[in-house]
């Protein structure tokens, strides 16, 4: 699919939020608000309510599973998982989980390194890390991408995820059949936090299940905060998506990457002076034959190959 990066360095003294990802997203209409509550959170996306302010201080410096209520509280009625603190600071963090990750503070949040919510595939080497998804990433439900048909000539490849924006169709197969690859959906329009979709799965060829799996789209991470939110040179902000899997033989097709995810940042001042980054991953190779096709590109993560890329964006109105 195509491949968009995110980047932003922007200050916003008189107020802003921002709803960041792969393109502009569409907010569904806010639900109202709650009488005689502390409540924080200016989009319809989220808005955190309790019956006093949070309190203490919390340095988030190790890795978060949404799933753990060690690690952070379930909001069921969100569908989110919430760390909340009057201050919070961020360190080194990667978030995995069913579960869309919100941090809550009462005053200030800051970001020192990197956050990262992104989904990947498996790397091998002297550095090995297992496959991982993001925070509420899914391979499956209705926004994942369509997939390629089926045919033994060769089959379609699978769409990549639509999100914020809408991805890449998926090659079509056969060599002169023109069987159709899957068609992207339009872009998201959000009513909730959720993470980015899923490629859509290629095409099986001469046997079942020859067609690699779309990649999971990159999670999803909303920061609300009372004061500020403030990502320094050092900090980074990641939600990119999982390449698509190669299929593994006889003529089937590609999987469409997964999509980037959600990034939200609301507070009275937003500065961003290192990076906020929801990268779409590529779709997978197809198979020719008894070949194995090569997995997709996951979304880019590296600060160092964000900066050869960057773009600067305003912040996106709500």
């Amino acid at each position: 699919m195509r491949v968009a990066l995110l980047a932003v360095l922007v200050a916003c003294p008189s107020g802003c939020n921002q709803i960041l990802g792969i393109g502009d997203f569409h907010l569904g209409d806010d639900q109202g608000s709650d009488v005689g509550m502390f409540c924080l959170g200016s989009t319809a996306l989220y808005k955190y309510c309790a019956a006093d302010a949070p309190m203490g201080a919390v340095t988030l410096s190790k890795d978060i599973d949404t799933d753990s209520t060690q690690d952070c509280q379930t909001d069921a009625a969100n569908g989110v998982c919430v760390i909340a603190a009057d201050t919070i600071g961020v360190q080194r963090v990667a978030v995995t989980g069913s579960l869309p990750l919100v941090l809550v503070a009462g005053s200030t949040i800051e970001v020192t390194d990197v956050l990262d919510g992104s989904s990947g595939q498996a790397m091998p080497g002297p550095v090995p890390h297992p496959a991982r998804t993001g925070p509420g990433s899914t391979a499956a439900g209705l926004c994942a991408g369509p997939a390629g048909m089926d045919s033994t000539q060769g089959a379609g490849a699978g769409a990549g995820g639509s999100f914020g924006d809408i991805g890449a169709d998926g090659e079509d197969g056969g060599s002169s059949a023109n069987i159709p690859g899957g068609t992207a959906t339009d872009a998201a329009t959000l009513t909730k936090i959720q993470a980015g979709c899923a490629g859509g799965k290629g095409g099986d060829g001469d046997t079942v299940g020859s067609g690699g799996l779309g990649g999971v789209g990159g999670g999803a991470i909303y920061l609300v905060a009372g004061t500020s939110i403030h990502v320094t040179s050092e900090g980074a902000i990641y939600a990119s998506g999982q390449g698509g899997v190669g299929a593994n033989k006889d003529h089937g097709a590609g999987g469409g990457g997964g999509a980037g995810g959600l990034i939200g940042l609301d507070a009275p001042q937003v500065t961003v002076e290192g990076f906020v980054v929801a990268n779409g991953a590529a779709g997978g190779e197809g198979a020719n034959g008894s070949s194995i096709g090569a997995d997709g590109d996951d979304g880019t993560t590296s600060v160092t190959m964000a900066r050869r890329s960057t773009r600067r964006r305003p912040a996106v109105p709500t």
